[in-house]
């Protein structure tokens, strides 16, 4: 048996900026995991076995019946880009940590653990973190479509990662305990927003300027202000995240908050000294904190 995991990670700064050859963004691994286990056969037949929902029924699927939406027809995608001449059927099961509407990298997790795993059934050596992430990206954008790559960044290499224009680098942060991550459960595509939208490039250069800025001051709350003021102006914050950033700001609970990621509300991070006033307004909401740690561990075998 072949054993994968990857971490979920968060985009801190600079998301959507870092889709343009001149952007920039941070991201940070987090400490919940998506894991793989693989039995691999000689065949090219293949098998799928999720149970990344608790409160959802696993899921299987095998290879030559009818296939459901969602994960399974990205695993096999991906799959059969990786196998090349190399049957790489067998029992693939997955396990995430975290729910799909929070919006923590599933895809690129799941790609990352497939690139890892494929490489191990042909008893290859997994490159360097540099030549991985080179490759699990040609994998991701051909299987997915266009992807900046700053998620599996932070997934290869763990801890916080800076990314403009394929240069990774490794940024040393501290995260004060006044950072919260909120999740709403309402998930915004990138992909799908950068065709609907095409972003303006000062828009983009703003968010990268801001991200850059950020390393020099570590200014968390001037950060995020920037960052909400270019994302409300690039149209991605609804309208409810809005009404409550505003409402907490007024009623002081919060120095700052920003969207996300692809900017949908499925994650905000906020700033706040009143951690107990904070959570109890999150709750009323029916929306939740975020328990995980920050900086967290890079993709690991077994």
């Amino acid at each position: 048996m072949i054993t994968v995991s990857a971490p979920a990670k968060l985009i801190l700064f600079g998301e959507w900026s870092v889709l343009e050859p001149e952007g920039f963004g941070i991201a940070t691994a987090l400490s919940p995991r998506f894991r793989m286990q693989i039995i691999p056969d000689a065949t090219k037949n293949f098998q799928f076995v999720s149970n990344s929902d608790p409160d959802v029924p696993p899921l299987k699927w095998k290879s030559g019946t009818e296939m459901p939406k969602g994960y399974f027809s990205f695993a096999a995608r991906a799959l059969k880009q990786l196998s090349g001449r190399t049957p790489l059927g067998g029992l693939y099961q997955f396990h995430r940590d975290w729910k799909l509407s929070e919006g923590l990298g599933s895809s690129s997790a799941l790609l990352l653990c497939l690139e890892v795993g494929a490489r191990l059934i042909r008893g290859e050596r997994v490159p360097s973190p540099e030549r991985l992430w080179q490759s699990a990206l040609t994998t991701l954008r051909a299987s997915q479509g266009r992807a900046s790559g700053l998620d599996l960044a932070a997934q290869v290499f763990g801890g916080t990662v800076g990314l403009s224009h394929d240069k990774i680098s490794n940024i040393d942060l501290k995260y004060p305990k006044e950072l919260f991550l909120i999740h709403t459960g309402q998930k915004m595509s990138t992909a799908s927003e950068v065709k609907k939208r095409n972003p303006e490039p000062k828009i983009l250069k703003g968010l990268a300027a801001s991200a850059r800025d950020f390393l020099q001051h570590n200014d968390w709350v001037q950060s995020m202000h920037e960052h909400w003021d270019l994302l409300c102006e690039l149209g991605v914050v609804p309208d409810e995240v809005q009404d409550t950033r505003d409402d907490w700001q007024k009623r002081g609970l919060i120095e700052a908050m920003k969207t996300t990621g692809a900017g949908g509300g499925d994650g905000l991070l906020c700033y706040s000294i009143k951690s107990a006033e904070l959570r109890a307004v999150v709750a009323a909401k029916k929306w939740w904190i975020s328990p995980h740690d920050w900086n967290s561990r890079a993709y690991e075998i077994g």
